[in-house]
């Protein structure tokens, strides 16, 4: 024990930070009650060390400590030990240092997921109600803390202790901060106390501070909008949440106007019966241009991000009320709207059809592979999901792709985007289009310079088969060429050969495998370049997990065969 007193009345800063990183240690030698006295007052004083990395690993570890304490000392010292713990955590919540606080806020936390609910209301509940009426920076962290415990304490601790103080307080105070942080505390209690208790216990205090005269608390409230649609009855979000959500939309304040629009698409897909102004109001969104009232750069973004959900709810006959709106965004002058329509052109055509991602997305669609880098990479993205939604003679149109992404020296990971989709994208065709039009793109891929490329589209050898699968001859004439690369004079060829022949083991017939392509791969576990043979027999370790090669002796004898030196 004298060594710890030592330790922590050191000049060496190495000392202070032994007891800090050890202390759990420490307690261990010592025992019980000698920690809660010895051990206790070393770190009462280094809370205040003029070191912040000793603070930082006082902070860091002594919630350790504290669950040695409790683990040990038993329910009967629980009190005790907390009139030890809470004022060294109420220092180092509100230390100078932001690290500290900081790495404290999550020490403190991981300590109340480590405690029953009895001992939370015991003692950490009473620390942070007396810590709400020591000044206006307490109160906020004592807001953000009492709800963050609430999922630790449960629904039926949480609706008798946490609610009310939260009901009798948070209202009445002048703060505007503490209303602030009480609204973005909110979504964790949603999750905790369910819909019903949400519906008739918080939503009365979120209509509240919804009238706020402050404008950063009535933002606070636009932000969880969506949250809160989702916390709480049909009912009520159809008939006092959307009303609340009007006056949002109109507020004279520009960020809370912002942030309600943000939510507008979730409320739209929530609220039954829709009404139709919440569309309408949706639709003006897409207007960029200075026509409206309340027009703002923010906007299309918003509606161009919203617009599959609300799409989704209103079924393909909506197309009526948005197909002008679609248009606005698609041709908007911004990129970032582009590259939002280019996210989710698949989605929208998923849920329009053929006739209509026909007649109106393919175009888009079309216009966006020619845009800006950076929108066609977004639709590259989902080139295949796309392309499944229109004609086979139609996707033939876009095979063009290929070639040019393939010779493309602005962005390799374009390269990788349709690598990563090769194989989707030859199921969608017809053997002599697949053979044709595709296998050429794909042999070029899996030797591109550079190796992600390579690796992403080798995992696609095997669909690539399974689509040659109706055409005996384009098969035979595929596999040709994989063998082409078994033989080759480079051994980056026969490499790529030997990873091949483990990927499209599960799609070629057993037989067909072990006539044609069996043999080359043998001859390279004995290659004369080392890679060769380390990749091949990686390769015949993979065949030999599945039953037809599972005892073939051919196999066998070569993984038994010793490598010869080079």
């Amino acid at each position: 024990m004298q060594r710890i007193r030592d330790y922590g009345a050191s000049e060496q800063m190495e000392h202070r930070l032994y007891v800090m990183r050890e202390m759990v240690t420490l307690a261990e030698a010592i025992g019980f009650s000698d920690s809660c006295i010895c051990l206790i007052e070393t770190i009462e004083q280094l809370i205040y060390d003029k070191e912040v990395t000793v603070k930082l690993k006082l902070a860091e570890n002594f919630t350790q400590l504290a669950l040695y304490l409790f683990k040990v000392g038993g329910s009967d010292n629980r009190q005790m030990i907390f009139s030890k713990i809470i004022p060294i955590f109420s220092e180092l919540l509100l230390d100078r240092d932001s690290q500290v606080r900081e790495v404290a806020t999550a020490s403190f936390l991981n300590l109340a997921e480590n405690l029953d609910g009895p001992a939370i209301i015991q003692g950490i509940v009473p620390f942070l109600d007396k810590l709400y009426n020591e000044g206006e920076d307490n109160k906020v962290l004592s807001i953000t803390l009492l709800n963050k415990i609430a999922k630790n304490l449960g629904k039926e601790y949480t609706i008798s202790d946490i609610l009310p103080t939260l009901q009798n307080k948070i209202l009445l105070d002048t703060l505007y901060r503490v209303r602030v942080a009480m609204v973005n505390s909110m979504p964790s209690l949603f999750e905790v106390i369910g819909i019903e208790e949400t519906t008739n216990t918080l939503f009365s205090i979120y209509q509240e501070l919804a009238k706020d005269e402050i404008w950063s608390v009535r933002k606070a409230c636009a932000d969880i909008l969506g949250a809160l649609a989702k916390s709480i009855t049909l009912s009520k979000c159809t008939e006092e949440l959307v009303p609340i959500f009007e006056a949002f939309a109109t507020d004279n304040s520009r960020w809370v106007r912002t942030a309600a629009y943000s939510s507008l698409g979730l409320i739209i897909s929530i609220a039954k019966p829709l009404k139709p102004s919440l569309v309408d109001t949706f639709c003006k969104l897409a207007i960029d241009t200075p026509q409206t009232e309340y027009c703002d750069i923010e906007h299309p973004r918003i509606c161009a991000y919203s617009f599959p959900a609300v799409l989704d709810t209103l079924g393909p006959d909506g197309w009526k009320q948005l197909e002008e709106t679609y248009i606005l965004l698609a041709c908007s002058a911004q990129k970032e709207v582009r590259k939002t329509i280019a996210c989710s052109l698949h989605v929208v055509a998923n849920i329009s059809g053929e006739a209509k991602t026909e007649q109106l997305l393919l175009p888009i669609f079309e216009s966006y592979l020619n845009d800006f880098e950076e929108i066609k990479k977004e639709t590259l993205k989902n080139f295949v999901n796309f392309l499944k939604k229109i004609q086979m003679e139609k996707r033939k149109n876009f095979l063009w792709v290929l070639e040019e992404v393939q010779h493309s020296d602005v962005d390799w990971r374009l390269r990788k985007i349709i690598g990563q989709q090769i194989g989707e994208l030859s199921l969608l065709f017809d053997s002599n289009t697949t053979y044709n039009e595709i296998t050429p793109y794909f042999f070029g891929l899996v030797q591109d310079p550079v190796a992600k490329i390579r690796k992403i589209t080798l995992s696609q050898a095997g669909k690539i088969v399974e689509s040659l699968s109706s055409s005996t001859q384009k098969r035979n004439d595929f596999l040709k060429r994989v063998i082409e690369l078994g033989i080759s004079p480079s051994y980056q060829h026969r490499i790529i050969f030997s990873k091949i022949c483990g990927k499209i083991a599960h799609s070629v017939e057993p037989e067909i495998f072990k006539q044609q392509l069996l043999p080359p791969l043998l001859k390279l576990a004995q290659d004369n370049v080392i890679n060769c043979q380390i990749i091949t027999r990686e390769t015949l370790n993979e065949l030999v997990s599945l039953a037809p090669y599972k005892t073939n002796p051919l196999i066998s004898s070569a993984l038994n065969k010793r490598q010869p030196d080079k």
